[in-house]
């Protein structure tokens, strides 16, 4: 089960405008250009943003995000669009 400390760095992903500006940016980039290059370099650059000591268990591409081990809890954090607004997401599973 995550500490309330753990919890607090998955929150700071979330409102983290860096990391939403950049789950963004690489989503739209994925959309143009899925046919030539490799989504393992786009789940690294999402990695980026993980606290310190998550691992990755996946990335995908709908919902476009990662999921990652993270306190002892599996963690997907994802991209969110409505409209022209954007968020980061996460789903937290026992």
């Amino acid at each position: 089960m995550m500490t309330s400390a753990e919890k607090e760095n998955i929150n700071k992903v979330l409102n983290d405008s860096n990391a939403i500006r950049k789950f963004d940016y690489l989503y739209w980039r994925w959309q143009d250009e899925k046919q030539y290059e490799d989504f393992n370099d786009y789940v690294e650059a999402m990695m980026k943003f993980m606290p310190s000591g998550a691992t990755l268990v996946k990335g995908s591409k709908r919902p476009f995000g990662v999921t990652i081990n993270y306190g002892g809890q599996k963690v997907q954090i994802s991209l969110k669009h409505r409209g022209n607004y954007c968020s980061l997401a996460a789903t937290i599973y026992p």
